[in-house]
């Protein structure tokens, strides 16, 4: 029997004008030490906050393809969020991720390091959902 792919929902207008509020909602299980999951908890929500407010600021553009980036940009960090559960890897990767620690654009960083990875993803699992 074939696999059935379900594919990545596009996200609403709505959920990226809510950005970040929607992503401090998703509390995926991290793996490590207790120490290392408290540490890379807060950079994951500090993470979800900066990486939230670059995906509000396109979606209340007037442009529409701000928009639209707006909603790929969403699903790309939503898909970070769930995907990266080891927390030696929050921690390894928190100085490009977040503003506080002097990453000027994290959206972009995690999209340059990790856009490839996503894509991937995307195609194996049959691509946007329509």
């Amino acid at each position: 029997m074939e696999q059935e792919h379900i594919g990545v929902e596009i996200p609403t207008h709505a959920q990226t004008v809510d950005a970040s509020d929607n992503l401090l909602k998703i509390q995926t299980a991290l793996g490590g030490t207790e120490k290392q999951v408290k540490w890379a908890q807060d950079i994951r929500r500090e993470a979800a906050v900066d990486l939230g407010k670059r995906i509000e600021n396109l979606a209340v553009s007037r442009d529409a393809k701000s928009k639209s980036k707006a909603k790929q940009m969403y699903a790309f960090t939503k898909w970070m969020l769930e995907a990266k559960t080891d927390a030696k890897w929050w921690i390894d990767n928190r100085v490009n991720i977040t503003a506080r620690y002097g990453q000027k654009d994290p959206l972009l960083y995690a999209l340059n390091a990790y856009g490839k990875e996503f894509n991937e993803y995307v195609k194996g699992i049959g691509g946007w959902k329509k």
